[in-house]
């Protein structure tokens, strides 16, 4: 006969809540590497169709939007006024 003891089910109730928190934590992380390569396939396609092979002027694009983005991104957050 199996007996149990609080201290036993405690620790039980601690690896199973464990178990769930891990379960979860690599679910949320494989849904954002899969949202993130999908952008990026995304940006890809739009790269080789816009642009053809001048790459270059796609990195640079991207990097001046993605700028603007958080320059007007912080100020709208601080509440400063933009221009």
């Amino acid at each position: 006969m199996v007996e149990f003891s609080l201290p036993g089910i405690i620790a039980g109730m601690k690896i199973i809540k464990g178990l769930r928190r891990l379960s979860s934590t690599l679910t949320v992380a494989l849904g954002v590497i899969l949202f993130w390569r999908g952008i990026w396939v995304l940006t890809d396609l739009i790269d080789q169709s816009l642009f053809g092979e001048q790459t270059y002027l796609f990195a640079f694009s991207s990097i001046v939007v993605g700028v603007l983005v958080l320059y007007f991104h912080h100020h709208h957050e601080s509440g400063e006024e933009h221009f």
